[in-house]
């Protein structure tokens, strides 16, 4: 499997490429700071791609040998920002003109929830702006909604709910990214936000 990978560098979408290229996946990681994937030089199967998410022409490059997407893009701040969606806006439309259909985005719980602290409430609300240009992209996509995402070893196993937040409040970024890459190529939750937990 041929995965590229936007978010590359951040706490999941960094397991997401070690996982994957521990699973024997190809890999092309999207980073605009390339250098904060250095621990990973040498590893076979890694492809780094320089670019930035909202320019269309590095995005479109990166995804020209690609079979599936992997999306662990985030806004960057707790400030209130459309920049998520923006950037998921210009993945989608990338994707329609160079081919691969299955995109697996990293969501947020608050996107499955009636009631969000009001102090984080607008990053709910871009959440549920992405949510839709997946909704509404005709893609195959799974959005994948964790709660707090912790860096601590895999406890190889998840609780997964589709459309509601699942059980627990944490989830290990390796199991995280383990269901991920599964999605890549399972049709369990096709077109399906979920929410995941430990």
């Amino acid at each position: 499997m041929k995965i590229v990978v936007f978010g590359s560098t951040g706490r999941a979408g960094s397991a997401v490429v070690e996982r994957a290229l521990d699973m024997g996946s190809e890999v092309t990681a999207f980073a605009r700071s390339p250098e904060r994937l250095a621990w990973l030089e040498g590893r076979k199967g890694l492809h780094i791609a320089l670019g930035d998410a909202l320019d269309a022409a590095s995005v479109e490059e990166a995804l020209k040998d690609g079979e599936a997407v992997i999306s662990a893009l985030g806004s960057g701040t707790l400030d209130p920002t459309t920049h998520l969606s923006e950037m998921t806006t210009g993945l989608v439309n990338a994707m329609r003109a160079t081919g691969p259909r299955r995109l697996v985005a990293l969501s947020h719980v608050g996107v499955l929830l009636k009631k969000v602290d009001p102090q984080y409430q607008h990053v709910a609300e871009e959440h549920r702006r992405n949510l839709r240009i997946l909704e509404e992209s005709e893609l195959d996509w799974v959005a994948v909604c964790p709660p707090g995402i912790v860096s601590e070893p895999a406890h190889g196993h998840v609780e997964v709910v589709a459309g509601a937040r699942a059980p627990n409040w944490t989830i290990s970024r390796f199991d995280l990214a383990d269901f991920m890459i599964e999605q890549t190529q399972s049709g369990e939750f096709l077109n399906q936000a979920v929410g995941i937990s430990n």
